[in-house]
């Protein structure tokens, strides 16, 4: 009914922005209160959905608080799980390391047992008679080769350094000797002139001036007895070095 009197209205008098005409019918009370009822249900309808909006509107409100809340816990949740996950993380690397720690000590455990199980092996195979044999037999292999090379070519230098010595001595003795046969020539000589002179005469105090016979052979038997001992001090020396020679090298033979 609005619609067709709006229509009527528009329809006689275009629609102007100064005037607005209205047919005479239009304003009887009877229009007029259709008029205010159409227009109180659409001002109706309008607050209701204006309510119902408003109800919306609040709900989005309530939604969106509890989802920026939500957010902000979970954003709040996030970081503390983040720095949960770093301390993780630190905790694995440690473990990681303690871990790598602990299987080098095993290896060093293993291998240091396996050196102590192989040192048990020897001590057990040196108690046993096998190894006192092998080692009798190298000992003994030792003694020959010392006994049967090294001293008998030391003992070869030895001798040959006894002879050496000896030969310088026995030619210094032999000078010493040519010397004091010299002397003792000429000792003679003298003294055989002074016993046949004490043949004709005697001294003045009645002294006989030729030596006594026991003087002439101590003087004779001298020589002899130093070159004897010259020899005996050099052949005892040399055995002294052979024997201290061969005690070095027992020595040096039983350390090694």
């Amino acid at each position: 009914m609005v619609e067709e009197i709006l229509t009527i209205i528009d329809k006689n008098h275009p629609p102007s922005p100064s005037k607005s005409h209205i047919l005479e019918d239009v304003l009887k009370p009877q229009c007029v209160k259709y008029l205010e009822g159409e227009y109180k249900k659409k001002y109706d309808a309008k607050i209701r959905k204006m309510k119902a909006l408003e109800e919306q509107l609040v709900k989005c409100r309530a939604e969106l608080a509890t989802m920026v809340t939500s957010a902000f816990l979970q954003s709040h949740q996030m970081d503390h799980l983040h720095i949960e996950l770093m301390d993780a993380q630190v905790t694995i690397n440690q473990h990681a390391k303690d871990h790598h720690i602990i299987d080098e000590k095993l290896i060093a455990i293993e291998n240091e047992n396996k050196r102590l199980q192989s040192l048990l092996v020897i001590e057990e195979f040196k108690k046993s008679v096998a190894f006192k044999m092998i080692v009798q037999d190298h000992i003994q292999e030792a003694r020959d080769h010392i006994y049967g090379v090294e001293v008998k070519a030391l003992e070869l230098e030895c001798m040959e350094e006894g002879f050496i010595r000896g030969t310088i001595r026995f030619d210094h003795v032999c000078y010493v000797m040519s010397c004091y046969e010299e002397i003792l020539s000429d000792t003679g000589e003298a003294l055989s002139a002074t016993a046949s002179q004490s043949d004709r005469e005697t001294t003045p105090m009645g002294f006989d001036l030729r030596l006594p016979d026991s003087v002439t052979i101590a003087n004779e038997a001298e020589p002899k007895s130093a070159v004897e001992d010259t020899a005996s001090d050099g052949a005892k020396k040399a055995g002294s070095e052979a024997k201290g020679m061969r005690r070095d090298l027992a020595d040096r033979t039983m350390a090694a």
